[in-house]
């Protein structure tokens, strides 16, 4: 794992148990999931990139992280496990435990912010029957839901020609 910690002036490589699939950073923590030899396992380390300690994932999450190509976000103790086919659950105790998001399948993209003085997730849904996706904002502390926009690319002049045009790949704060 690479890690930059002050901005990228300087950048160290740590090596890690397992193999990484994929990893996000809040302020002060730093979460990478990795596939280890008893399968997938939450590294929790902080911002430095220093210090990871495994946690034991839940079987909501285990079922998450278990996926084709798991996402995920964080912002202070709040962390997002999402997956394609198996749907998306947030934590609020900085991954000791996750709770399933409600009719939350298909994310296609995912990331954690924060809105005046409270961590939250969006992310967006590919919904196959409607042709569209679905950008929904996520309550960690209730673990619900709520459609805040709709993309729609039969009427969407900025819809991606390289990819599924009915699917977001990924947010633009992702990249």
């Amino acid at each position: 794992l690479l890690c930059a910690p002050d901005g990228g002036q300087h950048s160290g490589v740590r090596e890690l148990p397992a193999r990484v699939r994929t990893a996000a950073a809040g302020d002060a923590l730093l979460f990478v999931l990795a596939e280890g030899p008893q399968g997938p396992v939450l590294l929790r380390g902080d911002a430095e990139g220093n210090h990871f300690e495994p946690l034991a994932l839940n079987t909501t999450a285990l079922e998450i992280a278990a996926g084709s190509l798991p996402l995920l976000a964080a912002c202070d103790e709040v962390v997002a496990l999402a997956d394609l086919e198996r749907g998306l659950a947030v934590s609020t105790d900085a991954g000791e435990s996750f709770a399933r998001v409600p009719g939350c399948l298909r994310v296609s993209a995912l990331a954690a912010g924060r809105v005046p003085g409270q961590a939250r997730i969006w992310a967006a849904l590919f919904r196959e029957v409607l042709a569209a996706s679905l950008l929904i904002a996520v309550d960690p502390r209730s673990a619900s839901a709520q459609q805040i926009a709709r993309r729609d690319p039969a009427t969407s002049p900025q819809a991606p020609r390289a990819i599924d045009p009915h699917q977001i790949p990924s947010t633009a704060w992702e990249e």
